[in-house]
Parts: structure tokens; sequence; C-alpha cells
């Protein structure tokens, strides 16, 4: 599904078709996988995440590269002439009352959010100029232009789990 927003910028929000098997495997592939609070962007800043996160430049499991690949597959088709990667990416586990301050992604040319684990009371994500809400559920991705503001607010469970990253592109 195509989602225009009052930004007039394409939002992709898909279900991946085999989400449930694959959630498994990305949660058991990763439950070694150490989790931190109050990471550090490759800036220095504090990250806009409020939740633990993995620490990986860009974490890789065989399930994970599956998601990659997919979501890959859903921007080509509109980005004929670019090379496109997933160039960093991190797992996010929410508990009750983290969340997401309002941020975006630029110089990536997308993001995305991959919903791994969500259980009743886990928080949207929201996109924080026009409001427009998007229902956390497991195997749906959201796949936006990296100039987008977004933000999660309080989350209201204990095992909201994301995979999210940035997208980057490159003349063929």
């Amino acid at each position: 599904m195509m989602l225009e927003l009052r930004e007039n910028l394409p939002v992709i929000i898909e279900h991946h078709p085999f989400y449930e098997s694959l959630n498994k495997k990305i949660i058991k592939e990763t439950q070694n996988h150490f989790y931190q609070e109050n990471l550090k962007n490759l800036d220095g800043n504090l990250s806009n995440v409020r939740a633990a996160q993995t620490h990986y430049y860009k974490i890789s499991t065989p399930s994970i590269e599956l998601v990659y690949e997919w979501i890959l597959t859903r921007i080509r088709p509109q980005n004929k002439g670019w090379t496109l990667r997933v160039d960093n990416a991190w797992l996010a586990w929410y508990r009750d009352k983290e969340f997401a301050v309002k941020h975006y992604h630029h110089p990536a040319a997308y993001a995305f959010v991959y919903f791994v684990k969500c259980p009743k009371g886990s928080s949207p994500l929201i996109f924080s100029t026009s409001g427009k809400r998007i229902k956390a559920e497991e195997g749906k991705v959201v796949i936006f232009p990296g100039n987008l503001k977004h933000h999660v607010p309080k989350n209201k469970c204990y095992d909201r789990i994301v995979l999210a990253g940035n997208i980057f592109a490159s003349i063929e």
C-alpha cells in the first residue's frame, strides 16, 4: 500500500507474507545479542530511541538479511538507475514507558521500521508533521523518505521489538 501524507511524501506500508516464521527466527537468532541503553549516534549525540538497542553498525543474521532484501525489492521499481543499500540498522526493544523522540534520518534516502514483536499496548509509529499514526503490527514494514520526521510515543507494554534502519542510494 502506498500512503500519501500531508508532507506529500510517499510512504510504503506492507506485511511480509511469511512474517510469523521469519519473526520467530529473528528473535531466536538475536537472543544473545547485546542491547544497550543510552546509545550514542555516530555523531556522538544521544540516540533518539529512548529504549534498549543493539549497538551494531548494521545488525546481521540470516533472517534479518532476508528482511533487508525484501525491503529493497519494495523500493527498487521507483528508483531505477540507483543502487540501494541498507547502510545501518538496529533492533530496538521497547519496554513500558519507553519511546523515541521526534527525529529524521537525513541524509538517508529512506528509513524503515519493521515490526518484529508487538504485544498489546505497543506504541504506533507517528509521522510528526501530519500526525499520521501507523499501528504496530507484527510483520508490517513502513518505508519512508529519510527526511520525514517521526516519533514513537511512550510504550504501554514490555516487549515491543522493531528492526529499524537507513537506506542509502548511489548512482549505478
